[in-house]
């Protein structure tokens, strides 16, 4: 039992350091990404970032003429979650930011995969 408990207590240490060696790599944008005012409240990074909305808003604040904020709903469905992208890819970080990303990011955006909307932030 002891044994167990130990080694529980120890994968669950390596848990956090992990989880704070993705905060502290990450920490750059998380602090940038602060400093914009949303419209909505952040719960869960990934969760927040899934339907394009605050990349939008992110976007919006520091170069307000490459987007028009009424183009993006919020969503929970993956298929509105990707067509926000979508939308957000061609007419933004293609046209404007000289950007684009994949159909396998914007899955895993749409998806809330680990570390995909800071990837793409970053």
């Amino acid at each position: 039992q002891l044994g167990r408990l130990l080694c529980m207590h120890h994968s669950f240490k390596n848990m956090a350091n992990a989880a704070a060696g993705r905060r502290e790599e990450f920490r750059e944008i998380y602090d940038w990404v602060d400093k914009v005012p949303f419209t909505r409240v952040q719960k869960s990074f990934a969760r927040d970032f899934s339907d394009a909305c605050l990349v939008a808003e992110v976007i919006k604040h520091y170069a307000p003429d490459c987007v028009d904020l009424h183009n993006y709903t919020e969503a929970l469905s993956v298929s509105r979650k990707r067509e926000n992208w979508v939308t957000l890819n061609h007419k933004v970080l293609k046209r404007h930011l000289g950007m684009e990303l994949s159909k396998a990011e914007i899955e895993g955006l749409c998806a809330c995969e680990r570390d995909a909307a800071e990837k793409a932030l970053a």
